[in-house]
């Protein structure tokens, strides 16, 4: 399941937040208002985070070294 909110809507984020959802980034110029285009966060909750069985499996990819 994926979660969008304005960036800086804080009261989006800590609501996501408290049900599982792990912030993944950025995504630019993606919610459409008033005419303009403004930035969103992205969120992900997948089921493997809430304990539960995956129709399929989750592999993730790399990660950067650091």
């Amino acid at each position: 399941m994926e979660w969008y909110a304005e960036v800086g809507n804080e009261g989006s984020w800590a609501v996501a937040r408290s049900l599982g959802f792990q912030r993944e980034g950025t995504l630019r110029a993606r919610i459409p208002h008033a005419g303009t285009r403004r930035d969103s966060w992205i969120g992900s909750l997948l089921p493997g985070d809430l304990g539960l069985p995956s129709p399929t499996p989750y592999l993730p990819g790399p990660q950067p070294s650091s």
